[in-house]
């Protein structure tokens, strides 16, 4: 860590504004705690193994966090009340730093860094509605397909540390179906599952409570079949089709 770096760089500003940088450094620090933090393009930066993690500074009356375009898109849903540009939240003074949002972002950078296509959606319901349309297998079946000529017709679940599942994915006209199975390896009620596919790829699902119901970061190791983009086209597709059932409920 540059220290001496960051030290500089912090050394004439105003006590408040000091205490804000301090908040983030902390978060991401807790966060990825490998993660190098150094002076590049004039602000302080995490790198991790040698790529960009996310950048932070302060200015004339915000600080701006800059976790990248393609993060910034991700969480468009979370980001109305902030003013925007290319890759850049910008954070008034005026305001606490919301240290829930910037932890979220900073997962879904560090799974991005990691080799996993992510997806994201924000499910306008309470986070026990969210869990149990996710884990129970009665629920599983009305959304768990990409699109309208797929169903998933059998779901089972052994939803704990070790356990099995398996969800049946078939098209409506009977011309293909397959097995999607593995074993969960961590759960934590209403906040995170993590689970190894057959294949032997991970997989890691985060619940985020925030004001306006429940943000779902996906993250999931690629396969060699099919492009990126499809693979996380059709993860997407997915999601999306959970958050219309689950905000369709009544």
């Amino acid at each position: 860590m540059s220290v001496v770096g960051y030290e500089e760089y912090i050394k004439e500003l105003e006590p408040e504004v000091k205490e804000g940088l301090s908040k983030i450094k902390a978060l991401v620090e807790g966060l990825v705690p490998e993660a190098e933090l150094l002076i590049n393009y004039g602000v302080p930066t995490f790198k991790l193994k040698g790529k960009n993690l996310v950048h932070f500074g302060a200015f004339k009356d915000h600080w701006s966090f800059f976790p990248g375009p393609v993060a910034i898109e991700a969480f468009k849903d979370r980001l109305n009340a902030y003013q925007l540009s290319k890759g850049t939240i910008k954070l008034p003074f005026k305001s606490d730093i919301d240290l829930g949002l910037l932890e979220d972002i900073v997962i879904y950078r560090l799974k991005e860094l990691e080799g996993y296509i992510v997806v994201t959606a924000l499910v306008k319901k309470n986070p026990a509605e969210v869990w149990n349309a996710w884990t129970d297998v009665d629920e599983v079946v009305n959304w768990n397909f990409a699109s309208d000529n797929w169903h998933c017709p059998m779901a089972m679940s052994d939803l704990r540390a070790g356990g099995y599942f398996v969800y049946n994915m078939a098209a409506k006209d009977g011309s293909f179906n397959f097995d999607f199975a593995g074993n969960f390896e961590e759960v934590e009620e209403e906040k995170f599952i993590s689970y190894i596919l057959a294949d032997q790829r991970k997989v890691e699902i985060y619940f985020s409570e925030t004001a306006e119901g429940v943000f779902i970061i996906e993250a999931f190791m690629p396969e060699s079949e099919n492009s990126l983009e499809l693979q996380k086209e059709g993860w997407g597709s997915i999601l999306n089709n959970f958050k219309k059932y689950v905000e369709g409920k009544k």
